[in-house]
């Protein structure tokens, strides 16, 4: 097992609490890498290990008991008041939203137009749209190894098909049984329409090096 197996913005869960592995951890990393596409942003950009746990749990909540249990690294992150109490975060200087507030439907921009409002309107953004493509993120993205999404699910997923909103020129789901396939056919099958939005100012955030995998490239 290897602790710098992914880069930390793709950085799984189970690898964040130190945890056994397996292909599960790819999952993680193309969700975090689909959002990314079509926003221009991470959408966990921690300093640090700790910073990224903490983000994570803004949004997703916190890993199920039996990873907290287990995991080496949990005190870095986590606590238990007293026997029988729930998990709750460490204390730390920095401040942060509570568990699971800050919702993925805000930083989409699904019923806004997109990021930044920047899709209002066009073709393969309405807010049905956007459902389909959170739905795939959350199931991409959930804490639990256990019950994220496999390959072959997220290829048969609605978000990759055509919809109704989807202009005539779409294109057809991509039928390759590879993560890397519905990494490159997701944010352009979104509806028919989404597509790619980089920052305002040309370049990527964060200023770490990239892969399709999320693997750590140095």
């Amino acid at each position: 097992m290897y602790p710098y197996i992914q880069s930390r913005f793709y950085r799984s869960p189970e690898v964040l609490l130190s945890l056994p592995y397996d292909e599960k951890i790819d999952m993680w990393s193309l969700g975090c890498i689909l959002y990314e596409l079509h926003t221009g942003d991470p959408i966990f950009n921690g300093t640090s290990e700790q910073d990224q746990v903490f983000k994570i749990s803004e949004t997703f909540g916190l890993p199920p008991d039996y990873m907290m249990e287990k995991g080496r690294k949990t005190s870095s992150y986590f606590k238990k008041p007293a026997q029988g109490m729930a998990w709750e975060r460490v204390a730390t200087t920095k401040v942060y939203k509570g568990v699971r507030q800050r919702k993925l439907s805000e930083m989409l921009g699904s019923n806004t137009g997109g990021p930044g409002g920047r899709r209002k309107k066009e073709l393969g953004h309405a807010p049905s749209d956007y459902g389909k493509f959170e739905d795939l993120l959350s199931r991409l993205l959930d804490i639990d190894p256990k019950t994220r999404m496999t390959p072959s699910e997220a290829l048969d997923h609605e978000f990759l098909r055509r919809s109704e909103s989807s202009s005539s020129k779409a294109p057809a789901a991509p039928s390759s049984s590879s993560a890397a396939a519905a990494a490159g056919g997701a944010p352009a099958a979104a509806g028919g329409g989404m597509d790619v939005d980089a920052p305002q100012d040309g370049s990527w955030s964060g200023g770490q090096k990239r892969s399709v995998s999320g693997r750590a490239s140095v």
